[in-house]
């Protein structure tokens, strides 16, 4: 991930908060499952403890949804043919704790014929409370799986 850019772009849009977004639901159709990833890094520190959480909310959220997660994750899936898309997740707040990052990309690992590996991206910056990340990552979560699950459901 591109996190100097990500952050850069998140003190852009600290005052008001905003969102950036690619959503291709026409790139999603091939798919049939996804394996879901993910990092959360708060104040350059990361917490496996809050990122399984998170992860355990989308694995939630995408089987509430009908959209089948994969118990073993393929990786290698850039070529015709394969049917698992990598979705992930990530989170991340500067040094002080008070502005985040958090976004949600469907990608592929290898290249193949693709000009871009990243099929589907949805993202959000804003400001928030030093120590409240875990909250507001939740949150940012909720929106983004809401965007992309009504995507998914447009074209399967």
């Amino acid at each position: 991930m591109k996190r100097p850019l990500l952050v850069a772009a998140a003190l852009y849009l600290a005052v008001s908060g905003g969102a950036l977004a690619n959503h291709q639901a026409a790139n999603l159709k091939p798919f049939k499952t996804v394996c879901i990833t993910g990092d959360f890094e708060d104040q350059d520190e990361e917490n496996t403890e809050v990122l399984d959480e998170l992860l355990g909310n989308m694995v939630s959220v995408l089987d509430d949804a009908g959209i089948s997660v994969a118990d073993n994750c393929r990786t290698e899936n850039g070529v015709g043919g394969k049917t698992q898309l990598n979705l992930y997740f990530t989170f991340s707040t500067t040094k002080s704790g008070t502005v985040f990052s958090a976004a949600l990309e469907g990608w592929l690992d290898k290249d193949g014929p693709y000009t871009d590996v990243t099929l589907w991206r949805d993202s959000y910056f804003g400001s928030i409370e030093a120590g409240q990340s875990a909250d507001a990552a939740a949150e940012e979560l909720e929106y983004l799986l809401e965007d992309f699950v009504e995507e998914w459901d447009s074209v399967h």
